[in-house]
This record gives C-alpha cells, structure tokens and sequence, in this order.
C-alpha cells in the first residue's frame, strides 16, 4: 500500500491533469490514490473532497454510473459536517444532479437540481458564477425532458446575467 503522504501527492497531480483537460491521465492517478486515502480518511470530509474530484473526472469521461455512488457518498459525508447551502454539500449535489440527468435519472436530477439553483440564487445570487452554471445545467436537463419553457426560463435566467 502507498504511503498517504504519496497518495496525496497522486490526487495534486490528478486535479493538474483534469485542469489540462487530461482526463484519463487523472482518473489514472485518482484510481491509485483514492483506496489509499479512503482507508486513511474513511468516513471524514477529507475523502469526500477527494471522491468529489474524482466524480467530475469521472463525468468527463462519460461514467457517470461510477460517479453517482462517489458523489452519493462524497455528499453524505459532507451533511455530517455542514449545513444544506454550503458549497461543499451544493457541489457534489450538483454534479450529482448533471450524473443521473446523464443515466437518464431525469425526475431524480430535476429535484436535486432546482433544489440546489435555488439554494445559490438565495445565498450567492444570480450573478454567481456556480448559480449560473447550475441554471445551464437546468437548461440542459429541460431540454433533455423536452420542456422547453422550463429551459427557456432556465437559458433567460443564465443569459441575463
């Protein structure tokens, strides 16, 4: 077993890899560190972090199935510790909303998804860069459940920003 201190280094090189757009690169190396620091960090936000990164490699490479128990238990974990609008429980809540909008999860990803958007707007405003991305998610999602008004009122909302 790998030394958590190298496992650490593994998942820097990881998140360096998916900024370059490297993605198998960084699934590669998230592959080799995660059991290490699971088995360290179990149970902690620590490790949720960690499966959270990996989760949005893991979307980038179109697996989503491996993604939603990650982002499950990543989101999980970060309840334990903080409340409901903050960042670190509306990130994995998102990306978890876009994974199961992928798997064809609509209804799931439609809630998750609205409840968070409107979680942001609320705390960070319209203006905010993660809002705005969530509305475009939204968007996508509509458009996928052939709604359009609901994209079109999610689209008008992203733009006018």
């Amino acid at each position: 077993m790998a030394h958590p201190n190298t496992a650490i280094t593994l998942t820097n090189l990881a998140y360096t890899e998916y900024q370059r757009r490297r993605y198998a690169e960084a699934e590669s190396l998230y592959r080799l560190a995660v059991p290490v620091l699971d088995s360290v960090w179990r149970g902690t936000s620590q490790i949720a972090q960690t499966l959270m990164d990996f989760s949005v490699v893991l979307n980038e490479r179109r697996k989503c199935d491996e993604a939603e128990g990650h982002l499950r238990r990543s989101l999980r974990l970060f309840l334990r510790e903080r409340e409901p609008t903050h960042g670190l429980v509306l990130g994995p809540q998102r990306m978890l909303g876009v994974c199961l909008a992928a798997l064809g999860k609509l209804a799931e990803a439609e809630s998750l998804l609205v409840d968070v958007h409107a979680k942001m707007l609320d705390g960070w405003g319209p203006d905010n860069f993660y809002t705005r991305l969530t509305a475009r998610d939204l968007t996508t999602l509509y458009e996928l459940m052939n709604d359009t008004q609901a994209a079109d009122r999610y689209r008008v909302s992203n733009q006018s920003q």
